[in-house]
This record gives C-alpha cells, structure tokens and sequence, in this order.
C-alpha cells in the first residue's frame, strides 16, 4: 500500500500541490488551458462523487468493466444537464491504474473534460491502492481519496480567494462510498469552520496542531465541547450551513440483499448440492459486505444506529437531502432510521427522446449503421478500437434483417454484461418461439465468464442460428437498438420486442430506454421502472422472479408474436409512460429542491 499523504498544516489544513495538481501540472497543454478557462467561468459550482468503477466523461469509459454501469451513465447526464440550468460540474472520482484491456480509455489522473462542454470535467482522485478496487472492499480507500479532494478543492478555493464550501456550491454524492466521500469532505469543513470559531473564542488555531480532515486532536475538541456547541445557536448554524450534501443511493444493501433472499432457491434434489449452494450464498452476502454497508448508510442518512456507523468514520455528519430513485428503495431509506423530517426529492434515471425514439422502418439511416455495426464494419467506429467487441451475426442474418424484416422477430436485450442480468434465462425461453425469432443480447465478454456461459448455452440449446452476441454497442446505435422498427411494413419487423430477466435493478435504464424507442416491454419484477409503468399505466409485462420464470417468459413472447397489434399497444402505452422521465425536467426539479433546502441561489 502506499503512505497516505505526509501531514498538512496551513489555514485550510494543507501545505503544498495537492496529488491531483500534481498530475494535472503533467497533463498536456490543453488540457491545463481548459481547467484554466473552466475555472476562470463564475457559474456555481456543483461537485458530484462517483467513486466505484470505470467512471469518465461521454463514451470515453468501459460499459464492460468492472462495478459499471447505469450509474455512470446517470452521473453524465445529470451533469450535462445540469450546465444548461446555469452550472459548472466537477465529478469525483477514483484514480488508478487502468486494466490492461482498458488502458486506451486513459489513464485516469489529473482532470478529463466532457466532449462538447467545456464546463463539465472529471477529477480523479488518488486513494491508496495503484490498481482498481471493486466497490465492496473500497472501504479503507474512502478517508484518503476524501482527504485528497478535500486538498485539491481547498487549492482551487485559496487561488479564488474563497472558502472551500463557497467554492463548491453543493455536493450529490452517489451509492454508498460516494457518500462516504460527501460526508467526509463536509466534515472537513465543519472542522475549519470549528477551528475558526475556536480561534476566535480562545486566541488559538487548532490547525496548527492537526490536520483538520483527518481529525485527531480536533475530533477530541468537538466532543468535549459538544454540551457548549448545542448551547450555541450561532456556531450550530455556522456549521450546519457548509453541510450542502445531497445524496443519491443508487440501491440500498438491504434491499440488495431482500432481492437476492427471494431469488428462486435450489431445486436440486440432491440435499448435499443444496447445502454447497446456501453456502456459497452465504459466503456471496460476506464477499459484498453487507454488515458494514448497512452501518455507513444508516450514518448517511441520519438513522437511528448512527452511533455504530461513526465508528467507521467518526463524526462525519449524515447528508442533508437524500434523492431516491424509486418507491422500493425510499421505503429501505426509511427502514434504515431516516428522520421523518429528513428532506427528500424523488430523482429517478431518465431518457432523451432525441437518441431514443421509434424509427419508422429499416431503411433509416441509424438503423442502417446498426446493421453496419453488426456486419464488422470497424472503419466506421474508430472509437471501438479501444476494445473490440464480440460479434455473432452471421451475414446472412443481418442481409434478411436489411431486406425481408417482415419475415422476422426480434427480441432485444440491452443490458450490459453481468449474472444479475440472467440473460441465459432469456436464451432457454427460445426453443418455445416460432423458428423466425431471433434475439440480440448486448455485453462484451467479461472476467467472470457471464459472456462465455451464455455462449456454451447457446451451442447446447442448438441456437447459435437464432441467438447472437453482439458486444458493446456503440452509443450512437444504442438508440436504434432499442427502436427497431415493427409493424405491418415490408420494411418493419413483423414484431420486435424489449426484454429483461434482471434480478436486481436500482432502476431499469436500459428498459427505459428501450419504452422510449417504441418497443413493447417484457421484465421481471426487480425492475423498479417496469413494475412502475406497469401498475401505472398497464405499460409493460411483468414476470414475477419465481419458479417457472421460463414458461411465463415464453408464454409473453408468443402471445404478443402472435398479436402484433397488441405489441404495438403495449409499445404505445410504455412510450406514453416514459414522457414523465426526461433528463432535463427530472434535473430541474432535483436542482430546485437543492436550491431550496441549502438555501443557496444560481444568481
């Protein structure tokens, strides 16, 4: 491991360059003139924390690496939409040092800057370990990486003649250990605050004895003096007001491990192969540190064992706003001991008519490159060279798709690589459908062998004819993916239809998605967004996780292959339903209730 950072003494608690300046003084020209420029614009200035994954700007990031996903496709668009509404964004993030098969995607230091907007950027800040650490054992990493933004904000704050907490309009901290980082950089600035009271009270400075952000003799003066401080309305409300964290959970652990106590349990008739199983849930439910995720969430949101979460990171205070993304996970927020009077925006994922709308008929010009994209055509996606992806389709397949689509249907499954997914279960319902329906599965071969498995199925099941593979989808033929057009046309497929199996969603981006692009719905019930469009406005089929999951499945799938009008209802109702989850409403709503609970202006 390497040493944390040597102590740091000045009137913000550090001396010298930050790391991360460090290596932005390293970074190109460029790429210095446009931090210089970003900077220098006088716009609020909204910190977001991502901090687990393969996280960066537009494109420019894995969807096939490790811990990434939907959230970070969510942090960018609130950040993109975000500028519009009179902000400038920084996203918080993990330096490291990149896979070897990521390597070209950058090498994660100094600052990166979306492509188009000179006004968001990414910081990667550096924790303890060189190389990736998967989310469930990031524990240890969270106080260095907070300590070490904390010091690169407080730089560009002494070079604005600012206070960190003005420099940084409010911080929305995302999953758990974002949230962690949120709570400790607050804490950092209740410390300063602390300190300059101190220093005003007693004619001394604190920070000439310890660092502020790591706490230490600081930490000791704020519980000896914690009867004087509840007593003092104005230190109470000197110290309340740099708290401006708003939190975004994503999922709660325990929600996460509800989900994953409901999945079907082992038919095996063999009793001993039913012990190994639960054992080796057991030996899952350790791996991801549920105990330990439940006391910092608790801590995060004010809850009634906040005592017990401080003593993983001591006296960092609870956020102020909590955003949720859907009813399931708003009832476990409360379960974990919220306060009642806890503020609370609803800020669900989104979807942006512009990339994701019904496409009339094949010929389209996105459509078209969809296929181009499935035929290998490389010289048209520069970008995938980065990382080429694993393609199935046959020409043949993709020649009929461009000249008869009438004479086919189509399944599409649009999510990325991963065993939650359970896309396999979607490759066993295909025996059951009429011979002329073929099914797209998105995702590029991964580490834990997901990728290979679904192949190896495939081949047994004898559908290699049916059943394609066909990698990482570029972003600009995602929105075609998920709008192939259907309908009585000779140049629409007779049916083309959306599904997923998932068995554990903080959402359903990619269902959304899919509503938007005008295709009917079919999913399982851990799917916040499909059971909300469905008992809202009968606008998806749901298929309950349980046992015989595959009949029901396939059961769907011929009744509405077999009434297209009826596909092409369900499709117009989901298309309706998903009108409530634009980007750029969702956005200004959540901007709205932040501006109102921190009391803080864009003027």
């Amino acid at each position: 491991m390497r040493p944390i950072s040597s102590p740091l003494v000045s009137a913000s608690g550090y001396s010298g360059p930050s790391l991360i300046s460090l290596a932005v003084a390293a970074q190109p020209q460029h790429i210095r003139e446009k931090n210089d420029a970003f900077l220098a614009v006088a716009r609020p200035h909204a910190l977001l924390v991502t901090n687990h994954g393969y996280p960066g700007p537009d494109t420019r990031w894995p969807t096939s690496g490790p811990d990434s996903g939907g959230q970070i496709t969510y942090v960018n668009k609130v950040a993109e939409n975000l500028v519009p509404l009179g902000y400038k964004v920084t996203i918080a993030t993990r330096a490291f040092r990149p896979a070897a098969e990521y390597e070209k995607f950058g090498d994660r230091r100094g600052v990166d800057f979306f492509e188009n907007e000179p006004l968001a950027r990414y910081v990667f800040v550096p924790g303890v370990e060189p190389e990736f650490v998967a989310k469930e054992q990031i524990f240890a990493e969270l106080p260095v990486i907070a300590q070490n933004l904390s010091h690169f904000i407080a730089e560009e704050a002494r070079a604005a003649k600012v206070k960190p907490w003005e420099h940084v309009a409010w911080i929305n901290s995302h999953y758990w250990d974002g949230g962690v980082i949120g709570q400790l950089v607050v804490r950092g600035w209740q410390h300063e605050v602390l300190s300059g009271w101190i220093a005003d009270k007693f004619g001394f400075d604190p920070t000439s004895l310890c660092n502020p952000m790591a706490g230490g003799i600081i930490r000791t003066v704020i519980r000896s003096l914690a009867t004087y401080l509840s007593e003092d309305p104005e230190l109470a409300g000197r110290l309340d007001a740099v708290n401006r964290h708003a939190w975004t959970s994503h999922s709660i652990g325990t929600l996460k491990r509800k989900n994953m106590d409901e999945m079907p349990k082992s038919d095996d008739a063999d009793e001993s192969i039913k012990k190994l199983k639960e054992k080796a849930r057991r030996w899952e439910y350790m791996a991801m540190n549920f105990s330990m995720r439940e006391l910092v969430e608790r801590a995060l949101v004010g809850g009634a064992q906040l005592a017990l979460g401080q003593l993983l990171y001591p006296d960092a205070p609870p956020a102020k706003l909590i955003a949720y993304t859907s009813a399931e996970i708003l009832d476990q927020t409360r379960w974990l001991g919220m306060p009642e009077d806890m503020p609370l925006v609803r800020f669900p994922p989104g979807t942006e008519f512009k990339g994701f709308y019904p496409r009339d008929n094949v010929n389209h010009p996105d459509v078209q490159l969809l296929f181009d994209y499935m035929e290998g055509r490389a010289d048209l996606f520069p970008e995938e060279k980065a990382h080429p992806p694993e393609r199935t389709v046959p020409a043949e397949v993709v020649d009929r798709m461009r000249r008869d689509p009438q004479s086919l249907n189509v399944i599409v499954e649009a999510s990325r690589m991963d065993e939650t997914k359970r896309k396999v279960l979607l490759v066993e319902v295909m025996p059951s459908l009429p011979k002329d329906t073929i099914m797209l599965i998105t995702g590029m071969r991964d580490g834990a062998g997901v990728y290979d498995g679904i192949k190896a199925r495939i081949d047994e099941l004898g559908l290699s004819d049916r059943v394609f593979l066909i990698g990482r989808v570029p972003a600009r033929c995602m929105g075609p993916l998920c709008s192939l057009p259907h309908g009585e046309g000779r140049d629409q497929f007779r049916a083309a239809i959306g599904a997923s199996a998932s068995r554990m969603e903080g959402w359903g981006m990619s269902v959304m998605d899919m509503t938007a692009g005008g295709l009917p719905l079919v999913a399982s019930d851990m799917i916040p967004y499909a059971t909300y469009i469905a008992d809202k406005g009968d606008a998806a089929v749901v298929v309950p996780m349980q046992d015989g999951e595959v009949d029901r499945y396939a059961e769907v799938f011929r009744s509405l292959i077999a009434d297209p009008a009826a596909a092409r209802d369900l499709a117009a109702r989901g298309r309706e339903a998903v009108r409530e989850f634009e980007w750029p409403e969702l956005t200004r709503t959540f901007v709205g209730e932040v501006e109102k609970v921190f009391d803080i202006s864009r003027k």
